[in-house]
Parts: C-alpha cells; structure tokens; sequence
C-alpha cells in the first residue's frame, strides 16, 4: 500500500525553493561595491550604513534612539542579526542613544570610537556595551580603516561631518546631506534611491 505525502510538505517544499534560488540570484548577480545608506532615524544624518563587496556591514553611529531598529529593518533582510562593526563618531546623545537597542537585536564583535570623552550617561552606554565587544578607540581626524576584505576608509574631519571613501570615490555625509542610498563600485559612486 502506497502512502501519499501530506501537502503541507509539498509547500515547505516550494518555499524552501523560492528563497534558495532568491538567495543564489541575489549572491550571482549583484553588482560587486559598496552600498552607502544613510538611514532616517528621529535625528537627522550622522546615521549610516555600510553593506561591503563581500556583504559585510558596517553602521556608523546609532541615532539618538531606538528609531534605528526601524531604519535597520528595511536595510537588511529580516534574518540577519549580526552586524559586523559599529563606528561612533561621538559620545552625544544624538550618536549614540539607540546603541543598547542595536547591540540588544544585532551581535557586533567590534565597536570603534572617538578617544574624547562624552558626559557621564553616555559615556555609561558605551562602556556597558563594551564588556562582548573588541573596542578600537580613534582621534577625531583619524582615519578608521576598515579590513573587511576590501580598503574601506572612514574618516570624521570633525563631529559634523563623515566622510567614507573606497576605491577612488568617496562620498561626505554632513546633517545636510539628504537620506538615500548610494552605490560605489570603487571607481563611479552614483545615488541608486
């Protein structure tokens, strides 16, 4: 006697499908670069983030609250749960307030921050998340090169302004400039939304 398979199976069949060959489209045919978000949160820019060739990432500073974990939801798919550095460019409020709530839903292994002290709380947010976290410390000026398998560098002239390069592109982020995305393949960088 024969036993049929129940149909729930045949769909969890054609699901697993539709996301496999979602999954090898999008690894074949994206466009190697980098893709520079600069995500809205309840303050305006300082808030970026970094999706490298080899889909590593990479957020810069956390926004004043837990509005990042909005922005960060329709910047990554929904299973992703790890981000791999975070960068601070400063100790206020505004950089880092939603920094418990990222380090809460995303693990990171590395933060980068500015040498220059905050006030007290804030700088009671960063040395609690420190404890799991590798901390690189930085001065304002400096360059934050970034190996994640391709030459990355992020630079903060000042507390107001980032500026990222790759390749022989960069691209300078001050609280004026506009939320979008932009794309770099190292040689061209071009706003994509």
């Amino acid at each position: 006697m024969r036993r049929e398979l129940p149909i729930s199976l045949y769909f969890l069949l054609v699901g697993v499908l539709i996301v496999g060959n979602i999954f090898l489209y999008t690894s074949l045919f994206t466009p190697a670069g980098l893709r520079i978000s600069l995500l809205e949160t309840a303050e305006e820019g300082g808030v970026v983030l970094l999706r490298t060739p080899n889909n590593g990432t990479v957020l810069i500073n956390t926004g004043p609250d837990a509005s990042i974990l909005r922005a960060l939801g329709t910047e990554l798919p929904s299973w992703q749960r790890k981000i791999d550095a975070i960068v601070l460019t400063d100790a206020s409020a505004a950089t880092i307030g939603g920094l418990p709530s990222v380090l809460e839903r995303y693990k990171t292994t590395t933060m980068i921050r500015p040498i220059k002290q905050g006030t007290r709380s804030s700088e009671a947010i960063i040395s609690d998340s420190i404890a799991e976290n590798s901390l690189q410390e930085f001065s304002m000026g400096d360059n934050v090169s970034l190996d994640l398998g391709h030459g990355i560098r992020i630079s903060t002239p000042s507390s107001e302004e980032i500026l990222i390069s790759y390749g022989v592109t960069s691209l300078r982020i001050t609280k004026n400039t506009p939320f979008g995305v932009f794309f770099s393949d190292g040689k061209t960088l071009e706003r994509i939304k």
